[in-house]
């Protein structure tokens, strides 16, 4: 009854449809949903009236319905019209503000049109038919367009929804009408659908800040603890828009903040020295000392660490550490600023706390001179000075802020100071800091008053957990995965791939279990895919999309050609099981391959060596005991007997007939063994694989054999024949 678009239009509209759909990736897009944070009764009935009124067009089962009921519902609660309203609004729209939004002008044109079809007393059924029917047959055409223009995750939000990334299709905040968005895509010809989600969110970057010289994006984080791989999320995020801005021509500066003038509120559960660190809590992170005893502090502990990490991923941000800054005076006047505009900043954190600051409350923190740690009494004098009282030893300091000192400011007025000093363009944020009252709800009010700013361009990225552990990874926790442990098992340009091919909203997993395998095997094949040339069929834009996320997963950056073959390496199966074969050793490894002509270059033997470490490390560290095997270094001392032994004696010949004999000389031999006997071939291989591995099963039989070679094989096999 209807085109594939139409249908899978219909599945996309339906509210029961998440975009954490299994296997989406890239693929999903969710549709805006209402933010209920600041919504009063009143918007609330309002919301739920327009629902009900619409509502009995059709039955919601149709999942268009919802759709239509989705976006005209959160048009009546945001510009408080009732039902009627919302209906005089779709008869004639040119009166209506909201109008001139793309997405409710798309829906609000379709009911109009609907309406004109049912003048004359036409029931509200027939007006709904032909609302669909209207859209079926002028828009099915296009419906993958309609689709990204109108929901993808990474348009920004119109005013008719809430302003804030959305609770599940984490989208962004941005400064851009629709409209003014809509011609700037249009005048690049750009459709975002066969686009990567960096390209995306680098052209939006440059439509909100088409002056910015460098264009600076940026990152951070506190080192209270390790610093995991889903904290590595955030580093990845901006490298990939940093990637695609600079492709698309933009100089660019990539800042990380290191947050190490923080509080050091907790102890990781595994840290080394916990009676230090006990001794420690409530001072700067950068204060405390190493427990590991090699560097200045446990700040620069993990700061290194994971500084190191990122090197061979091709990921070199410009790094600062905040507990410099801040002594060194660089932020006094974002500091003064925010003390003059102390009532105004009060206002808007007020707005999301249940227990309002108190009278006299100012918008510092810091440390004590003499014990270090933060229970702080502050007092300005108006200009340049503040003293400190320490709660704890009553040590009383006086600092002038443009010399630096112990005096910060909170995190969420840090945020948008710093915004400001350093001209950021994009900054990504985690979940947490993303929801209704979080810290970039409450950073975006207070940027433009106190400094004059404006907040950058904002992508809420997901969770990254660890399959088969339920909750985020925390470092406070212990037992965390570093983005050093992610290098052991996949190759930069893997792990760069892993999360280059998740858009930032959906949530994923990292495996070190048997998934490693077809991971591999997944990303083998999108290489291959990068590199097919278009041929001007339906698969063209897949290529695109593929080849679009291959280029921003090479730790170099560039263009693929298609016409040129990617670098050969084997499958990560098979040279798993070659290399237990030769023990781990990778250049007898390599020598087999070389000898098989599978390698031969220079780049194809450093290849081959990278993967080689991470399957072999994975091997080690990760597979499941029935995966791996050793081969015997000692015969077995049990002789077979009957049918087995015959069979095993006619095998024993043929190799020592053909010590040379290769897999595919072998291999007919192997189905003719048992020729003569009751046994068929999969009877007889356990016998042989516990001769050669104490195993009831492994690799295949002919490639254990030709691989391993006569000389290895045949002392272990006659062992069976006494």
């Amino acid at each position: 009854m209807y085109s594939r678009w139409s249908r899978w239009w219909m599945l996309r509209m339906s509210p029961a449809h998440s975009c954490k759909t299994a296997g989406t990736r890239m693929w999903s897009s969710c549709q805006p949903t209402l933010s209920s944070s600041r919504t009063d009764k009143a918007q609330v009935a309002r919301s739920e009236a327009a629902a009900d009124s619409l509502q009995k067009l059709r039955p919601p089962s149709w999942p268009l319905t919802q759709g239509l009921r989705t976006v005209l519902a959160g048009w009546s609660v945001t510009r408080r019209v009732s039902p009627e309203e919302l209906r005089r609004g779709a008869a004639d729209p040119s009166g209506h503000a909201s109008a001139s939004e793309p997405l409710a002008l798309l829906m609000v044109r379709i009911l109009q049109k609907s309406l004109r079809d049912g003048e004359g007393g036409q029931s509200s059924d027939f007006v709904f038919d032909a609302t669909r029917q209207y859209i079926l047959n002028e828009y099915d055409h296009h419906y993958s367009r309609l689709i990204t223009m109108y929901a993808h995750p990474l348009r920004p939000d119109p005013p008719l929804f809430s302003p804030r990334p959305c609770g599940l299709a984490m989208g962004c905040h941005t400064p851009l009408a629709r409209r003014e968005w809509d011609e700037i895509m249009a005048r690049q010809a750009f459709d975002p659908y066969f686009s990567h989600w960096a390209d995306i969110a680098a052209r939006r970057v440059v439509a909100a800040h088409p002056d910015a010289k460098p264009i600076v994006v940026a990152a951070g984080i506190t080192p209270s603890g390790v610093v995991h791989v889903g904290n590595f999320r955030e580093v990845m995020t901006v490298d990939l828009v940093a990637r695609a801005l600079r492709d698309q021509g933009h100089s660019v500066r990539f800042i990380y903040s290191w947050d190490d003038f923080d509080v050091f509120r907790k102890v990781p559960a595994d840290a080394p020295e916990p009676a230090m660190l006990e001794e420690n809590l409530r001072r700067s992170v950068a204060d405390v000392p190493d427990p590991y005893g090699l560097t200045d502090s446990y700040a620069s502990h993990h700061i290194q660490e994971f500084e190191s990490s990122l090197a061979p991923l091709g990921i070199a941000p410009e790094f600062i550490r905040q507990s410099k800054e801040y002594r060194a005076g660089r932020y006094a006047d974002g500091i003064r600023k925010a003390l003059e505009g102390t009532s105004s900043i009060q206002t808007v954190l007020n707005e999301f706390r249940t227990t309002p600051l108190p009278q006299g409350w100012l918008p510092l923190a810091g440390f004590c001179g003499a014990c270090r740690r933060d229970e702080i009494d502050f007092v300005w004098d108006g200009e340049w000075g503040v003293e400190l009282t320490c709660r704890d030893c009553q040590e009383k300091t006086g600092v002038d802020l443009r010399k630096g000192g112990d005096v910060k400011l909170p995190w969420r007025i840090d945020w948008p100071m710093r915004w400001s000093v350093e001209g950021v363009c994009f900054e990504p944020g985690g979940k947490d800091h993303s929801s209704a009252g979080g810290s970039y709800d409450t950073a975006k009010n207070i940027v433009g008053p106190i400094y004059g700013g404006s907040a950058p361009e904002y992508v809420a990225y997901d969770f990254v957990r660890l399959k088969g552990l339920g909750g985020k990874i925390s470092s406070s926790v212990g037992g965390v995965t570093t983005v050093a442990d992610c290098l052991r098992v996949y190759e930069p340009e893997m792990l760069r791939w892993i999360f280059a091919s998740q858009r930032p909203n959906s949530e994923f997993q990292i495996s070190f279990d048997l998934d490693v395998i077809k991971l591999y095997e997944d990303f083998d094949r999108a290489v291959a895919t990068a590199h097919q040339p278009d041929d001007g069929s339906k698969k063209d834009k897949k290529r695109q999309i593929v080849r679009r996320t291959i280029e921003l997963s090479s730790v170099l950056p560039g263009k693929i050609d298609p016409e040129d073959s990617p670098i050969r390496v084997p499958s990560f199966r098979p040279l798993s099981l070659i290399l237990q074969i030769y023990d781990g050793d990778i250049s007898r490894t390599l020598a087999h391959y070389e000898s098989k002509g599978e390698v031969e270059t220079d780049a194809e033997r450093a290849r081959f060596r990278l993967r080689a470490e991470c399957v072999w490390n994975w091997i080690i560290d990760y597979a499941p005991e029935d995966f791996c095997y050793r081969i015997r270094e000692t015969p077995s001392t049990e002789n077979l007997d009957g049918e087995p032994r015959e069979v095993l004696s006619r095998l024993v010949s043929i190799l020592e007939a053909s010590p040379d004999i290769s897999e595919a000389e072998l291999v007919p031999h192997l189905k003719t063994l048992c020729g003569g006997t009751s046994l068929k071939p999969q009877d007889f291989y356990p016998y042989a694989y516990d001769l050669l591995i104490a195993r009831q099963k492994g690799p295949k039989l002919t490639t254990l054999l030709t691989t391993m070679g006569t000389e290895r094989a045949l002392p272990l096999l006659r062992a069976g024949l006494g």
